[in-house]
């Protein structure tokens, strides 16, 4: 792969590297600012300076014939939370790290008596906010990553790939089901992050991907989303289908239980009701009546208890791919 072969692409948000690439060169993926995941095959054995700096990437996994990390891989990359670090590794370049402010996790399959042994060039390697690694960074020794592209592991991977799905989590057939069909691949290769928030930009996307991720034919209404966003073609889809309007999108907003049962219930094309939504907390006149009576209607939901709906409740990302699961994956 050629340097600087997709730098700057802004509207890049996911890679799957083809395991016949030995070599990614420097600045390959570098300002790629949609850039969110990185899938790097066995098959590459060394990656250049500064390939993937200033992108949004959420988390990185280098593959285990990788022994040298060159300087600035990373640098600029400040949605970055998590690294995996192969223990073959012997070498970590200047600034690999740089304003990597939010990482938090460093995975080393090394032991703890094999870290301080890595030549590291420069104590600026980790440098952010002054410190060499910051404080709030944690490194999990012995950690032993799945092998991955035309090196497979000698055992099976588990089904379970995701640290924080079980077999016995209400969520996990939803999570499964939505990585298949290209909902959602996650936080990270690691992580699902199943009780975290969603936000408003989060269901949309999914929501548009589960409905085949379909081409907006109309210029955007929104002043405050740009080409660059990772959820700019689902912002534009869900104005477009009636789903949101107005001038504003407010990606970030916290998405609630009212508004995934009526953006899902708009997108199947407002389909009426046969009775009313039986909640304590749901008033008959509200926008979103139909839209609650349409879930319980369909299986999607049945309330949270006690004859309420909480209509105002934030919904985590791992009951939003249980609620698309049961409108649309069975």
């Amino acid at each position: 792969m050629n340097k600087g072969a997709f730098s700057g692409c802004y509207n890049l948000t996911s890679v799957i590297i083809h395991d016949r690439v030995t070599r990614i060169e420097g600045t390959a993926f570098g300002s790629c600012i949609s850039l969110t995941s990185i899938d790097i095959p066995e098959s590459v054995t060394f990656i250049g300076n500064a390939a993937f700096s200033s992108s949004a990437l959420i988390s990185i996994t280098i593959p285990h014939g990788i022994t040298e990390i060159n300087e600035k891989l990373l640098s600029g990359c400040s949605e970055l939370t998590s690294i995996t670090i192969p223990e073959g590794v012997t070498f970590i370049g200047n600034g690999a790290f740089w304003e990597c402010d939010s990482l938090k996790d460093i995975y080393y399959g090394g032991s703890e008596a094999q870290w301080p042994v890595i030549k590291i060039e420069n104590e600026d390697v980790f440098h952010v906010h002054d410190t060499a690694i910051p404080k709030k960074t944690v490194i999990h020794y012995n950690f032993k990553q799945p092998y991955s592209g035309s090196n497979p592991a000698p055992t099976e991977v588990p089904k379970f790939s995701f640290t924080d799905v079980t077999p016995n989590d209400y969520f996990t057939d939803a999570v499964l089901w939505a990585v298949e069909k290209n909902i959602t691949s996650g936080t990270s290769k690691t992580t699902f992050s199943p009780n975290a928030t969603c936000s408003k930009a989060q269901i949309l996307t999914f929501l548009w991907h589960a409905n085949g991720s379909p081409e907006p034919t109309a210029a955007t209404p929104f002043t405050d989303v740009k080409t660059a966003d990772y959820f700019y073609k689902a912002a534009l889809w869900a104005a477009e289908k009636g789903l949101v309007s107005g001038s504003t999108f407010g990606a970030n907003t916290d998405c609630t239980r009212a508004m995934t049962v009526e953006y899902m219930w708009k997108a199947a094309g407002s389909p009426a009701p046969a009775g009313k939504a039986d909640f304590d907390d749901v008033p008959a006149n509200a926008d979103y009546a139909q839209a609650v009576a349409w879930a319980v209607e369909k299986n999607i939901t049945s309330g949270t208890g006690d004859g309420n709906f909480s209509p105002a409740a934030t919904c985590t990302r791992g009951q939003i791919v249980t609620f698309l699961y049961r409108a649309m994956g069975k």
